[in-house]
């Protein structure tokens, strides 16, 4: 298998260094992609000196712009599967064996931060309402247990990206749900992985609030 990590990168200087020597052991610099989403830190001087396929949107035009970007450039290079992980670190790619194993039985594979129901870290209160929230209306929607909605954490097989990426036109956040909707709907199985998560001094680029609103608009356009 040939799978290509994908990294959306929105001011993460702070991050990237670990993130990206930690990801070496798992998957190489020439298959890693970073989109540099329009930061204004030192994000592209860091991401030259990795060696990683980099590549720079003028200005911030949101996550889901970046993923689609990167998605297409992972399967035009060859990739069977692509790994997403967030660019502020706090997944682990020492989990990613874990999705790799999984990926034999699934055509999406999400980190999951619950064990036993509960969040395996502390999370601040607005987070575990959006993210709560948002598991719970894709569980009944698409008739696959949704653990974890939020998490960008993820495995998707080659074919799966192939057919679900161009129906997909969300721009920030609302992407990964949107893709999750289109993928459940046409069949494919989704499945969740627990993972180790850290909180650090990253700030989230997710407002709860706002784009917890922005999924319930999209939960009403797809009813």
């Amino acid at each position: 298998m040939s799978l290509f990590a994908l990294i959306p990168c929105y001011n993460a200087e702070k991050s990237l260094p670990n993130l990206l020597a930690e990801l070496r052991a798992y998957i190489p610099p020439e298959r890693t992609i970073c989109i540099n989403d329009g930061s204004t830190d030192r994000t592209v001087t860091v991401l030259h000196q990795h060696g990683v396929k980099a590549y720079h949107l003028p200005k911030n035009q949101g996550k889901g712009v970046a993923l689609k970007l990167g998605y297409d450039l992972a399967l035009k290079c060859g990739a069977t599967s692509v790994l997403t992980i967030d660019s502020d670190h706090q997944h682990l790619p020492a989990d990613i064996p874990k999705f790799q194993h999984a990926a034999l039985h699934y055509d999406i594979v999400i980190g999951s931060r619950r064990r036993n129901g509960r969040f395996t870290a502390p999370m601040p209160l607005p987070r575990i309402f959006s993210n709560t929230t948002t598991s719970a209306i894709l569980t009944r929607i698409t008739k696959q247990k949704i653990e974890d909605a939020q998490c960008g954490f993820r495995l998707i097989q080659r074919k799966c990206l192939e057919e679900i990426v161009p129906l997909c036109f969300e721009k920030g956040f609302m992407f990964e749900t949107e893709f999750l909707l289109h993928a459940a709907s046409r069949g494919y199985k989704i499945g969740f992985v627990e993972i180790e998560v850290i909180y650090g001094t990253a700030a989230s680029n997710m407002r709860y609030v706002v784009d917890t609103l922005n999924f319930i608009k999209l939960m009403l356009r797809r009813w």
